[in-house]
């Protein structure tokens, strides 16, 4: 998909229950194994709102369904980039803002709100945070413990919140603001690998995607620059182009999406990954 800072594509499968689902974003989904793959809805960040669609409206082919769940400026949001879920199923929405009304911020909706949005199809989020230096936040991922990582793309930084800090709200400094030693170029894409707990951040202005090996962002607070373990170039045949949305499959294989030509999706295979801060991989 083309970017676009106006109207981003950000898709979610997530398992419906009760009308709101848990788990997912740009990390694979780890699906309960008692949770059929009938009961997967998907949502939407569509730029200007955010969609879901009803598992039976997938497994039917329905062609340009009506969406289940729509929300949308009515919910104070200006322009979602990515959607996430935590643990508890409640929606965070990572809003660039439109630039004039509604600025930039992650905003929650929790699963009792996606549930009654038969009554309420516009509810205010039930929390919104904001951080110094916000100004574009598009791609989230909740590591293991709960905290949330966020890629700001205009800032080129990537934040991490801790459950407490989303759990109070408002304006918040991140518990960790990270750079790196080889400069973010417009962060989008961010990930943790199932198999070695790395953390991958893809270069969307460029053509590089930087991974960081979990022993050197584990407990780092405050504004912090490391240099990271391995830098993914582009193999000279259009590998990594703007690189855009990445996700692990549970073999430790890393996914990316190019937003430039050749508009390709890659998969560079786990044994690949760990080649140092010069490497191009050849796509598997």
């Amino acid at each position: 998909m083309k970017r676009n800072v106006n109207a981003a594509l950000s898709l979610t499968l997530v398992g419906v229950l009760a009308g709101c689902g848990g788990g997912g974003g740009t990390t694979p989904i780890i699906r309960p194994t008692t949770m059929p793959l009938a009961s997967t809805a998907l949502w939407v960040a569509n730029g200007a709102n955010v969609l879901e669609f009803l598992p039976s409206q997938l497994i039917a082919g329905v062609s340009d369904p009506a969406p289940h769940i729509a929300l949308n400026s009515a919910s104070g949001l200006g322009a979602p980039q990515g959607v996430q879920f935590d643990a508890n199923g409640n929606l965070w929405v990572l809003d660039g803002g439109n630039g004039s009304t509604v600025g930039p911020a992650l905003d929650e909706f929790t699963a009792a709100q996606l549930a009654a949005h038969a009554t309420n199809p516009n509810p205010a989020p039930a929390k919104t945070i904001t951080y110094p230096g916000i100004t574009f936040p598009q791609q989230g991922v909740f590591d293991k413990s709960g905290n949330f990582w966020v890629a700001d793309n205009g800032a080129n930084e990537v934040v991490e919140f801790t459950a407490s800090q989303l759990a109070a709200g408002g304006n918040v400094t991140p518990n960790l603001t990270l750079t790196s030693t080889v400069p973010f170029n417009g962060p989008l894409g961010i990930a943790f690998s199932p198999i070695t707990g790395n953390l991958w951040v893809a270069n969307n202005a460029g053509t590089s995607i930087e991974g960081f090996a979990a022993a050197s962002v584990a407990g780092l607070t405050g504004a912090q620059t490391i240099a990271p373990h391995d830098v993914l170039n582009d193999d000279g045949a259009g590998s990594i182009q703007a690189p855009w949305a990445l996700v692990f499959d549970a073999a430790g294989n890393l996914w990316s999406s190019n937003a430039n030509a050749p508009f390709t999706v890659v998969e560079f295979a786990a044994t690949a990954l760990g080649g140092g801060t010069g490497a191009t991989p050849v796509p598997n």
